[in-house]
């Protein structure tokens, strides 16, 4: 009897060695042939004539679900801390296509979800300051000084400098710094305060006038108060004069 032809003999897929991101499944191939008794059997792969079908082929060829990031965007302020978004969403492929599949849940892709927002500090916010200071009004007894407002900047380099007085905040109380102070808080030397000369006492010939002398000093609060006249150190001026 002659023997029938080697046949290949094909069976199922096994699954896919991975869920996506391109793995690897293989099936039994094998050369069967029925021997002149009837049995069907395997035989070597060179008997079959045909060509042997694949036994390996890639399967899921598309992307594993995977973090998409976007951009951050710009600071929200041009100075003091901000914030910076971007868009952070779960995307995978999509079997036998390029394209990419969003609102895949967040669980299905790797490790923790990364951040959206994040904090900008930005370079120190222009502000209102103080500058050149006059000389104070009072050399003693409670003077005032006065100074110049501007807007001041700062820079990378830790200096400062002055900027338009636009871009510092609208002027209040709570943003514009004192520019009156107090200087020179000590108590005044006493001096001798007087009066006016009060009327002569003849209306002709030779009279005589007098008038009123108080030792008085300036405090250090600005107040001005008499005290004893030994306190005075200058000489008691005339208190009579001829008229």
């Amino acid at each position: 009897r002659v023997p029938c032809p080697a046949r290949w003999i094909i069976k199922s897929w096994q699954p896919c060695s991975k869920t996506c991101g391109t793995g690897v499944q293989s099936r039994p191939v094998e050369c069967f042939q029925i021997s002149p008794l009837g049995i069907d059997r395997v035989v070597a792969d060179s008997q079959c004539l045909q060509r042997k079908p694949d036994s390996e082929q890639f399967c899921n060829v598309f992307r594993c679900p995977f973090w998409s990031i976007g951009e951050w965007s710009r600071c929200s302020l041009t100075c003091g801390d901000g914030v910076q978004t971007r868009s952070v969403v779960c995307q995978q492929g999509v079997a036998g296509s390029s394209t990419l599949l969003d609102g895949v849940p967040n669980r299905l892709c790797p490790g923790e979800k990364p951040k959206t927002m994040k904090t900008c500090p930005g370079v120190i916010c222009p502000v209102w300051a103080v500058r050149n200071w006059t000389p104070c009004s009072r050399s003693c007894g409670a003077g005032l000084q006065t100074s110049e407002i501007f807007c001041r900047q700062a820079h990378s380099n830790n200096t400062f400098g002055e900027t338009d007085r636009a871009r510092c905040p609208l002027p209040t109380v709570a943003t514009i710094p004192d520019n009156l102070r107090p200087c020179n808080m000590e108590a005044c030397p006493p001096i001798w305060v007087l009066s006016e000369w009060g009327s002569c006492s003849r209306s002709c010939g030779e009279g005589k006038r007098t008038r009123n002398a108080i030792c008085q000093q300036t405090q250090a609060i600005g107040s001005v108060a008499t005290v004893l006249e030994s306190h005075c150190t200058q000489p008691a001026p005339a208190l009579m004069d001829n008229c």
